[in-house]
């Protein structure tokens, strides 16, 4: 479930072959759109979902249409994120190992792309500023990259987790009374990562099974 950003009236729900847009206040199905083979969403801030199976499909609610579509990954695109900073960036990951950054306004090609390390990316997040990108795959390895030049950042992360699953949500954290935190589940629990540093600083308990 994911709530349309500035509207707490609206949200959408995944399924294996659509995303149904619902209104919390009528109760009511708005919009539904096939996407077949579906393993993420994402709404960005102008409104437009991104939409992965192969192939990314980006989804206008207002017209009830899809706008285009996005080459996608080899092996399905496992993970989607719209950047915070540029409204038009929409970075995915796959199952071919890659992340690629697109310019939606320019859908032919990605602006950019580079490969997370062995095996399929299965996640990604970028820090507040979009200025950093965090990498997550079956290899059982975080990278945090720089999105304008692709490389990877001076930071490691201790190795404390398992990633065996489709796909992997990261959450970063900004606070005042903390340091900024990337949030990683694995398996019952859910660490707690200093992200300029890669120190390990929580763990949180407390599932019975797998988060």
């Amino acid at each position: 479930i994911q709530w349309f950003p500035g509207d707490a009236g609206l949200f959408t729900i995944l399924t294996d072959s659509k995303v149904t847009l619902w209104d919390t206040e009528s109760l009511s199905n708005v919009y539904s759109f096939p996407v077949a083979d579906l393993i993420d969403h994402q709404w960005s801030e102008m409104g437009l979902i991104a939409a992965s199976s192969r192939e990314i499909m980006l989804l206008d609610p207002q017209s009830g249409a899809g706008t285009h579509t996005l080459k996608g990954h080899n092996g399905g695109t496992l993970g989607l994120k719209w950047s915070p900073a540029r409204e038009f960036i929409l970075a995915s990951c796959g199952g071919d190992g890659w992340i690629k950054l697109w310019d939606i306004r320019k859908s032919y090609e990605p602006l950019a792309q580079f490969q997370h390390g062995q095996g399929s990316c299965n996640g990604i997040v970028f820090s507040s500023d979009g200025i950093s990108l965090f990498s997550t795959g079956e290899d059982e390895r975080l990278h945090c990259w720089n999105v304008f030049n692709q490389r990877p950042r001076d930071v490691t992360f201790a190795p404390h987790f398992k990633n065996r699953g489709q796909k992997k949500k990261m959450v970063v954290l900004e606070s005042n009374l903390e340091p900024t935190l990337l949030f990683y589940p694995t398996q019952n629990q859910i660490l707690a990562y200093n992200y300029m540093t890669g120190l390990l600083e929580y763990r949180l308990k407390g599932h019975l099974g797998n988060v």
